[in-house]
């Protein structure tokens, strides 16, 4: 019998591919304020997000210090939690009927409901518990946070400095030593499913490209794949560069665009043209014409 209080929420399925082609399900609830208004009043909702001025900061002080940075990724992230603080179900949905029914031969009914025993994707308090559970278990390893950057972590372990960038369960570790790296991963596996990626070449969806006396930030795989989207990445004929048609503000082409070019002008540090296109969305541009 659910309770009368009871927090109850719709799950959904997110199917989609990652960048290097892998298909992906992910189970998820409708966590939001429209769908669960009460349970945002008594649940414990931030988390912190990375800023990309401190992740370039950080990539940059690691070159200087002629660091060598790692990837490593946490599998499941939520899966690994403890349930959260206020009781909370789901409904069981179609996808779930059809699995139940395959794996153990009985019918559920829809009207049933399952309690949410681990963090899960689109609960408004999932991203505030992996945050306190990351941070406490590499407090543990000896790092601390900078008083700037909640996700910039520092600390001395073996008589050398390990930095550490962590955006929510994507973690970039720097190091003099690529071993020393690998074994600081292994003891943080030892407390949450973790994967090597060995020497880092995306964070965040921007290419990292380390060099011996350099790294580059580039979001040039961002950028082939939004062209590729739109079907640009491939010249329709040996023509001499044009200027293509321009499009209206309020067209429906820029309208799909705007998200993707803020992406990029975040990654790439362009706050002029993130200005640009965060007034232009708001029809405050005063040109009747816009150029890409």
């Amino acid at each position: 019998m659910i309770p009368s209080d009871a927090i109850v929420l719709r799950q959904h399925w997110r199917y989609y591919y990652k960048a290097d082609g892998t298909r992906k399900a992910r189970n998820c609830c409708n966590g939001s304020k429209n769908a669960a208004p009460k349970l945002h009043n008594v649940a414990k909702t931030y988390s912190s997000c990375v800023k990309q001025s401190c992740m370039q900061v950080f990539f940059a002080v690691a070159s200087v210090l002629g660091l060598t940075v790692l990837s490593a990724d946490a599998t499941n992230a939520y899966a690994n939690l403890p349930p959260p603080d206020v009781p909370t179900f789901v409904w069981v949905d179609d996808a779930y009927i059809d699995w139940y029914q395959t794996k153990f031969g009985v019918t559920l009914n829809k009207g049933m409901v399952m309690p949410v025993l681990h963090a899960l994707q689109g609960h408004p308090e999932s991203g505030a518990l992996w945050e306190a559970h990351i941070n406490g278990i590499l407090k543990e390893e000896g790092f601390r946070a900078t008083v700037q950057e909640r996700n910039f972590y520092r600390a001395t372990i073996e008589k050398q400095t390990v930095l550490l960038c962590r955006q929510v369960d994507d973690i970039a570790i720097a190091s003099s030593e690529q071993e020393l790296a690998n074994r600081v991963i292994d003891r943080i596996s030892q407390k949450v499913d973790m994967i090597k990626e060995g020497v880092m070449k995306k964070f965040d969806g921007v290419d990292i490209d380390q060099r011996k006396g350099y790294t580059k930030i580039h979001a040039t795989s961002y950028l082939t794949k939004m062209l590729q989207a739109h079907g640009w990445a491939t010249p329709e004929a040996k023509e001499p560069t044009r200027l293509l048609e321009p499009m209206a503000p309020d067209s429906d082409q820029l309208g799909q665009l705007r998200g993707p070019l803020k992406q990029w002008v975040s990654c790439s540090g362009k706050s002029w043209a993130s200005s640009s296109l965060h007034m232009s969305s708001r029809g405050l541009i005063l040109a009747t014409r816009l150029y890409l």
